[in-house]
């Protein structure tokens, strides 16, 4: 009986753990995931936000133009990226730095910003591209170390992990091999900053003390025995607690000394419940896990083809129009067919497993692009080009299970399921002789390594 009660404990402890996702072995920690960041633009703004009605305070924004990919395969990432600036040292005591502030307030269109959230998510293989946007306070003009030493702190919500990098100017790119383990907070400086008390006096000359704290009583609930150094409970409050039994303990009494049959069908009323909760949560986990997989497999080559666009503009209209886009396909295959659309309008919803998918998807104008070759590259001179409406740019594809796919420059990745008259319509419209080319002489070919 002890030995099958044993098993049962361990069986259920076996499942309650897949369910959970309890890692094995127990000890067993996730690590900061795997990212790719890529800054490729900085820039700082003045300009005004609104702290109550009609009255409106000066701020000073700076900003980094960053594309942060999750290399991960299967660890989902959730990311908080803080911003801290040196100070000329002992300009503020032994404080060595701020943290520059994550704006959560409207910014003035007319900055030309794209501002990341605070948080932000990324499954396995996706990308997020925008600009990570900081206040720095104004009561620290004037005291911000030249050069500027500028880092990021990274911390993953998931694994509770935080890194960091430092920056050695505008433009940087590396992944987690190239930052350093931290445990968060700014730089303290030595002691030799430290900044000399003011005294404090009460009028006569004579110094502020604290207050000496009293020293307790013996408690309420206990008295000292005379002549024994013993304490002992309060009479008064001892009463009936020696002869008071909970209310369960008295029904388990009753039940294991008067009724053993009764409490052992019980039990196995018990078990056999919590049997059939744990056998249909473990079915709906394998048949989530089961989509999720197909899911996954469906994705796999389109996953592996990516869209981003990069400027050189620091602010203003400018800096949210790519000047250069690059298409990769990380695939062993070739990417046969594929289109760059233009003024994209669609439907987009998210599945159950957070995948983006459309039925309905119509452009202004589309350029042809030509069969690109496996483990491949394609830099484009976009900006020369300049279609018409071409901020709002996204690549349409077809993979080698000829489902449709589009992803915009933003790296998020769409399903078309389109069907019957719309999907019809779509490919004569895009297989039309009236659909230009993309100019060669704007396109650049080069390969890539370490692709799946």
């Amino acid at each position: 009986m002890i030995a099958a009660i044993f098993i049962f404990i361990l069986a259920f402890a076996g499942f309650l753990g897949a369910i959970l996702g309890w890692p094995f072995p127990p000890w067993a920690k996730l690590g900061f995931p795997n990212i790719k960041v890529n800054i490729y633009g900085a820039g700082d703004a003045h300009t005004e936000r609104e702290v109550a009605s009609d009255f409106r305070v000066p701020a000073y924004l700076w900003r980094y133009r960053a594309r942060i990919t999750n290399l991960e395969k299967e660890q989902n990432a959730s990311l908080t990226v803080r911003f801290y600036l040196k100070l000329v040292p002992g300009s503020y005591g032994r404080v060595g730095e701020i943290i520059g502030t994550s704006v959560d307030w409207a910014i003035d269109p007319s900055l030309g910003l794209d501002p990341l959230p605070e948080t932000l998510s990324l499954p396995p293989g996706t990308t997020i591209s925008g600009d990570l946007v900081y206040e720095i306070s104004r009561m620290y003009s004037g005291t911000i170390a030249e050069p500027r030493q500028a880092g990021l702190e990274i911390e993953d919500h998931i694994s509770g992990k935080r890194m960091e990098k430092v920056l050695e100017g505008d433009l940087a790119r590396f992944t987690r091999a190239d930052m350093c383990a931290t445990h968060g907070g700014f730089a303290i400086l030595g002691p030799e900053y430290d900044v000399e008390p003011t005294d404090v006096d009460d009028g006569d000359g004579q110094a502020i003390m604290p207050p000496e704290q009293s020293d307790p009583g013996p408690s309420s609930q206990a008295v000292a025995k005379a002549g024994t150094g013993v304490t002992v409970p309060d009479p008064g409050t001892a009463g009936s607690a020696a002869t008071q039994v909970p209310s369960y303990r008295r029904f388990w009494r009753w039940a294991m000394s008067d009724h053993p049959e009764a409490a052992a069908v019980l039990m196995s009323v018990v078990v056999a419940l919590v049997s059939v909760i744990v056998a249909v949560r473990a079915l709906n986990a394998q048949t989530s896990s089961d989509r999720m997989t197909s899911d996954l497999q469906t994705r796999a080559f389109a996953s592996q083809v990516s869209l981003w666009g990069e400027t050189s503009a620091p602010s203003g209209p400018q800096a949210s129009f790519p000047q250069t886009l690059h298409i990769d396909n990380r695939n062993n295959a070739p990417l046969g067919v594929a289109w760059l659309i233009v003024g994209v309008k669609d439907n987009v919803q998210f599945t159950d497993d957070g995948f983006a998918v459309t039925n309905q998807l119509t452009w202004r104008k589309a350029y042809a692009l030509g069969r690109q070759a496996p483990c491949s590259t394609l830099t484009l001179d976009y900006a020369s080009f300049a279609p018409p409406g071409g901020k709002d740019v996204s690549l349409f594809f077809i993979d080698d299970n000829d489902l449709s796919w589009y992803r915009n420059t933003d790296g998020l990745l769409v399903q078309a399921e389109l069907h019957g008259s719309v999907l019809k319509r779509t490919l004569d419209t895009l297989y039309s002789p009236k659909v230009p080319y993309f100019p060669k002489t704007a396109g650049d070919f080069s390969l890539l390594s370490g692709c799946a």
